[in-house]
């Protein structure tokens, strides 16, 4: 058909009807024959039994009748090669002709096949070597054809003379990449490289375009299989025989006759024929070669496998891998007939032990070649041990061709919707609109899929070897670290939660005089500052106790909760003291101040007495205490900055001996004339503060309640910051948000595991990750511009090179950090824009990455098989989705600021990294397809109104396909994570719930504050605990109580899914045709089961945690309402 759209096809031997003409001659200038007789023109008047008749025919059918003509040559079929019929209509199409291609559907002419292989490429070693007759013949179609017939008809004749070409890629692809990867060499791209993309479109690209010729011709996927298996066979036996042989001929060394095509049928070989089995038989030296590909290709993915199980690093091998897996499958029938089969047909045994050793003196001889080259190589190792390593996860290649196909999928969706939208024309308004919605719907949900995609292209994982950093690196010369504590409120914060926290961290194993604690109390309490004067005085017994007893939790709390102390006095007389600790802060809580009986000494009572009528959080003078000496400094203005060394390093020590670490306890000043910036604006103070008293050069910053579940964190962190080949751009080292106390389901999927385990893994194979607000070690270097433009501050105290000098309870150090924590200190500054942590979002934290990754920093994800840090959790829903709707107002203002992360950040960053970040930046309009899936469908079905494909229609299947491979690649993602079955489902159904709550009410909230109408504040998450809440949470049962606006989308969202699929099953129990409405049926019933715990708490529950009557009766009256107004619509 292609070549009909040019000049005509060309002529196959059989079923041709010419033009007597056209064997005579061009168009135009006619070559006459011999004899008048012989003249296209010629008219026969005479009977064909007359003797003058039959004496002619005798003469003209002579062997030496074409001596001396033109016949073979310019008339009649042409000689010069054994495909005279692609020859000839070559040769007719340069002289001017065309031809018509005719192709009915009850096909004109019927013919046999060859039935065994040896025939089949037999047959077709004669064509090759036809066609290889004309392709070096003076009438080459690519030079003398081209000046006859145009470029496109040249060409397409080209594909066929060349044809016996395919022996060279097919041979060195079947070859050369196996014997390479049994010696574990790569040729291919790796899989986390770019080019491996090419490779796969190229060959995806080639084979799904002849897929689908094929199938539109009305071939099957079992015969375009077949046909591609056979095009492989082919270039090793018919093509590459054919080349040698015609090479042969070329020189003078004639090896082959004209073998016809046997068309005689055996009985067995017919019957093997029908069963579809392949019939070797023959000991023929054509079968060698193939025989060769199929051992070399099993035996190399067998190796190839064997390392993948093995653990080994076989990212640069995947190609490969791939490759000879496709060529494995290619070739079953191969090892059938060598292995499996007993019949006449199977693989002839000496062409087996033949082709057995043709593979191990190949293997032998790749194996000397490359021996040969890495001993020319050299050695690569170094003298130092290496401190980490990183590895590709193995579902990287799956990965990849999943995504390959499963974008296949969205694509023929989204033409569906566009097609049902403007191609057909009977489109109702109603139609219209629904599958309008259904497409802007999917649209989110291909762009959510596609962003999510670049954190699956090369997801890494890393390891440290704590092992070997004491060869490289002695204890002296450990690097200092700065730690920041960030809490606000007392009450939603118990101070001793920071407490547990701080201690954690003060009793690392590491040189204590390079630890510094800062607590930035932004809620300016006196409790939490009794709390760390006592916590200061319990940890002169806690850390020397940690130590000598190798204690691994070392946030007392935690210690003293498990199972693994003892009953030993040391141990007895600690536990007292911590319990006398946390009974004296517990009882200043309840009574809301400090009593005088709990203040030891005047120095104590005037740090206090500071608390006065007047003195709030937003409203406190400056007073700092350094142990024994108190200095107050006034202020003419109302000062509101509040530092309190409580221990210092340099004097204080424990009951050991050991100097303590610095424990700064820091309030800042604020002011409701002076933005503050929220948890951004006090760790730039924090920043600013410890600059001037220690400037460590790496910071630590930490949740108030994440304690320290690993001692040995900091050496780990060493393995990456003594590796200079990272160091010089490294920004950060993340480490992963984990969390005791979840109950045994996690039931709010609080545990975030996609967000801080899995997604992490793939930004640490591009940049790296983003920051997630608590267990994150900085380099001090980074907040201050890009790794090659550095961006000086304001003063040189704070620059990161700058040397602490001068004691932390100098004046001079007291007053400058007074003056960097003032409230107006960043006026007129590049703190929060430049430098510091970044202002402009409530999500400090993600903003601050993305724009440290656009400066060109890089971070490391660091998650050891012990948690690093754990910390507490939400146990009540409304906190859960009050804490995710802020961090969707936040991620909304970075979406939509100047720095876009897909315009902004694609320019410094790359496509891929500015896709992972669009992924959370747009992480609230999640809302928009969950919401039109939770409402559109269900009152479509109570209206008996179908708005999906049948049960019966392809499309069906499109839609299965697209929710299983999302729902199954997201389970894959989240098991292989350490997640189980019911803390997956209790993951999927959240994000419904998310989608229905705090993304919806979080994008209005954002809509709402774009159009200057404020509504909402930072609203701090509760981190303390009821008993009633933490008994239920317990067991597993769903906390609402709140009367939250939040929960009346959910609640109506569960009321119309139960009643629609109630009548969907009333309809089908009542044997109605629902084959319209199947897959509404399966989605509302997927849904209903999700919203159970919703059922629970509407009717079957009586605690204080079941959702409250007015959301139900408010939520009962707007979902009638829904349905009233659909009914309309309908």
């Amino acid at each position: 058909m292609g070549l009909d759209g040019l000049k005509g096809p060309s002529y196959v031997g059989s079923g041709c009807f010419f033009r007597r003409r056209a064997l005579f001659g061009d168009p135009s200038t006619p070559v006459a024959p011999e004899i008048p007789e012989l003249s296209p023109e010629h008219v026969v008047n005479k009977p064909i039994k007359s003797q003058e008749t039959l004496s002619l025919a005798h003469h003209v059918a002579s062997c030496n009748y074409e001596n001396e003509t033109k016949w073979g040559s310019k008339t009649a079929f042409r000689y010069g090669s054994l495909v005279e019929d692609f020859y000839t209509s070559y040769r007719l199409h340069c002289e001017g002709w065309k031809s018509l291609f005719c192709n009915p559907e009850r096909a004109a002419f019927l013919g046999n096949v060859p039935i065994t292989l040896f025939d089949g490429v037999n047959q077709c070693k004669r064509w090759c070597i036809g066609l290889f007759g004309v392709a070096f013949s003076k009438y080459n179609p690519l030079t003398f054809g081209s000046q006859y017939m145009g470029l496109l008809m040249s060409l397409g004749y080209s594909q066929y003379a060349f044809c016996s070409f395919w022996c060279i890629p097919v041979t060195f692809y079947s070859f050369l990449p196996q014997l390479t990867l049994l010696n574990q060499v790569s040729i291919f791209p790796k899989i986390s490289e770019p080019w491996f993309f090419l490779h796969v479109f190229l060959f995806l690209g080639s084979y799904g375009q002849d897929f689908l010729d094929i199938i539109l011709v009305g071939g099957t996927v079992r015969r375009w299989w077949n046909a591609q298996r056979m095009w492989m066979i082919r270039g090793l036996t018919c093509n590459l025989f054919a080349s040698i042989e015609y090479l042969l001929k070329s020189l003078g060394i004639s090896t082959y006759d004209f073998c016809l095509t046997s068309k005689v049928v055996d009985d067995e070989e017919s019957k093997r024929y029908g069963q579809g089995i392949f019939e070797f038989g023959v000991p023929s030296p054509l079968f060698v070669p193939l025989t060769v590909a199929a051992i070399t290709n099993l035996f190399s993915f067998l190796s190839g496998l064997t390392g993948f199980f093995s653990g080994n690093n076989m990212e640069g091998l995947g190609l490969q891998m791939i490759l000879t897996g496709f060529i494995v499958l290619n070739y079953l029938p191969v090892y059938g007939a060598i292995a499996l089969r007993n019949d006449a047909g199977k693989m002839p045994t000496q062409i087996i032990i033949i082709s057995t050793f043709v593979s191990v003196a190949l293997y032998y001889a790749s194996s000397l070649c490359l021996w040969s080259r890495r001993l020319r190589g050299g050695s690569t190792a170094t003298d130092s041990p290496p401190l980490h390593t990183s590895e590709p996860l193995r579902r990287t290649a799956f990965n990849r061709l999943f995504a390959a196909v499963y974008f296949s999928a969205i694509l023929a969706l989204l033409y569906r919707h566009v097609r049902n939208l403007f191609l057909i024309s009977t489109t109702s308004l109603l139609s219209f609109s629904i599958t309008l919605s259904l497409f802007i719907s999917d649209l989110i949900l291909a762009f959510m899929w596609a962003s999510l995609q670049a954190l699956r292209m090369s997801p890494i994982r890393r390891k440290e070897f704590r092992q070997d950093l004491k060869q490289i690196i002695k204890d002296e010369d450990f690097v200092g670290l700065d730690v920041f504590i960030c809490t606000a409120d007392p009450y939603k914060e118990p101070p001793m939660n920071v407490v547990n926290t701080a201690l954690s961290l003060m009793a690392y194993d590491y040189p204590t005089d390079k630890i510094s604690i800062y607590v930035s109390d932004d809620g300016g309490s006196d409790l939490t500052l009794f709390a760390f004067m006592e916590a200061a005085e319990f940890a002169r017994h806690w850390l020397p106790f940690c130590r000598e007893h190798n204690v691994m939790e070392r946030s007392p709390q935690v210690y003293f909760e498990s199972n693994y102390h003892s009953s030993s006095p040391h141990f007895e007389k600690i536990k007292i003291m911590y319990e006398d600790m946390k009974m004296k802060v517990e009882h200043a809580m309840d009574k809301g101040k400090i009593i005088d009986e709990y203040i030891s000494d005047e120095q104590r009572r005037q740090v206090f007495n500071k608390w006065i009528k007047g003195f709030t959080r937003m409203n406190h003078p400056t007073v700092i205490q350094i142990e024994n000496e108190q200095i107050i400094l006034d202020n003419p203005r109302l000062i509101m900055n509040y530092e309190q060394v409580i221990l210092d390093k340099k004097h204080d020590k424990d009951n050991s001996g050991r100097l303590m670490p610095n424990l700064i306890y820091v309030s800042r000043e604020k002011n409701k004339t002076s933005p503050h910036h929220f948890k951004a604006g006090a760790l730039n103070v924090l920043l600013r503060v410890s600059a001037v008293m220690t400037n460590a050069p790496i910071i630590l910053t930490q949740d108030c309640d994440m304690y320290s579940n690993d001692p040995q964190t900091l050496v780990r962190i060493l393995c990456y910051l003594s590796d200079p080949a990272i160091k010089s751009n490294l920004a950060f080292i993340q480490f992963p948000q984990r969390f005791h106390g979840l109950n045994k389901h996690d039931i709010y999927a609080c545990e975030y595991k996609h967000h801080f385990q899995v997604n992490p893994m793939g930004f640490d194979g591009l940049k790296g990750p983003s920051y997630i607000g608590s267990g994150c070690f900085f380099h001090r270097r980074a907040l201050f511009g890009g790794p090659s433009t550095p961006v000086p501050p304001e003063i040189p105290e704070l620059s990161p090179d700058h040397v602490v000098s001068k004691p932390i309870q100098s004046q001079e150090i007291l007053s400058l950090a007074h003056h960097v924590a003032g409230c107006n200190y960043e006026n007129q500054t590049n703190w929060g824009s430049k430098s510091g942590f970044r202002y402009g979002s409530l999500v400090e934290d993600y903003n601050t990455s993305y724009r440290l990754h656009c400066e060109g920093w890089k971070s490391l994800f660091c998650n050891p098989k012990r948690a690093a840090f754990l910390g507490d959790v939400p146990i009540t829903l409304f906190d859960v989705l009050s804490q995710n709707k802020r961090w969707c107002i936040g991620l909304f203002e970075v979406a939509f600021s100047k720095y876009n992360p897909l315009i902004f950040g694609s320019q410094y960053m790359g496509v891929l990294m500015s896709l992972a970040y669009s992924h959370y930046a747009f992480w609230p309009i999640w809302c928009i397809p969950v919401i039109f899936y939770s409402f559109l469908p269900q009152l479509a079905l109570l209206n008996q109104f179908s708005i999906f494909p049948k049960l019966s229609e392809p499309w069906f299947f499109l839609y299965v396909f697209l929710f299983l491979g999302a729902y199954g690649q997201d389970f894959v993602e989240f098991f292989l994570a350490g997640g189980t079955v019911r803390r997956w489902w209790n993951c999927q159904r959240m994000w419904m719930i998310r989608g229905l709550s705090c993304y919806l009410f979080g994008s209005v909230e954002y809509l709402l504050k774009s159009v200057g109408i404020s509504t909402h504040g930072f609203s701090l998450t509760s981190k303390a605990l009821d008993d009633e809440h933490s008994k239920r949470y317990g067991r597993g049962i769903f906390e609402f109580r709140v009367p939250s606006p939040l929960f009346v989308p959910l609640t109506m969202a569960a009321i119309i899914n139960l009643f629609s699929f109630l009548l969907g099953l009333t309809a089908f129990m009542r044997g109605n045709n629902m084959e319209g409405l199947g897959l509404q049926m399966i989605l509302i019933g997927f849904i209903v089961l999700n919203c159970l715990p919703v059922y629970g708490a509407i009717a079957l529950r009586n605690d204080a945690g079941k959702i409250p009557s007015q959301i139900t009766i408010i939520s009962t009256f707007v979902s009638v309402a829904f349905y009233y107004a659909s009914s309309l619509c309908f």
